[in-house]
């Protein structure tokens, strides 16, 4: 399986368990794309007319949705983002011969030891 290919939403449909021996609808699956489900709301992208998702981004909703329910903290995308933000900003500033402390602030103006400053 590839986690990463975009797949269209009655292929999706097709992926998750049925109930009563009855797929999911692919409109059911948009009304989760477009309001969302107890304020979680699954991952897609339009193409033309068509919309897509991923298996990935289907088992996120999933999981997060399992989550709420279930009173689990939930880790919200803001939060994910910010994290992420950070781990590449370090890693530029690391690329880039700077300093990155691990409970400091990033000093940009202070290389790493050995580096060469520039004139």
């Amino acid at each position: 399986m590839n986690e990463t290919k975009l797949i269209t939403l009655a292929a999706a449909a097709r992926l998750l368990p049925s109930r009563n021996g009855r797929h999911l609808s692919k409109q059911a699956l948009l009304r989760r794309i477009l309001t969302g489900s107890r304020g979680i709301r699954l991952k897609a992208v339009k193409d033309g007319g068509t919309w897509y998702t991923t298996e990935l981004w289907l088992r996120e909703f999933q999981d997060a949705c399992t989550k709420r329910a279930l009173g689990a903290p939930q880790t919200s995308q803001a939060e994910i983002d910010t994290k992420a933000h950070e781990r590449a900003e370090k890693e530029l500033l690391r690329r880039y011969g700077f300093h990155v402390g691990n409970n400091s602030t990033t000093d940009p103006t202070v290389p790493v030891e050995g580096q060469r400053q520039a004139m």
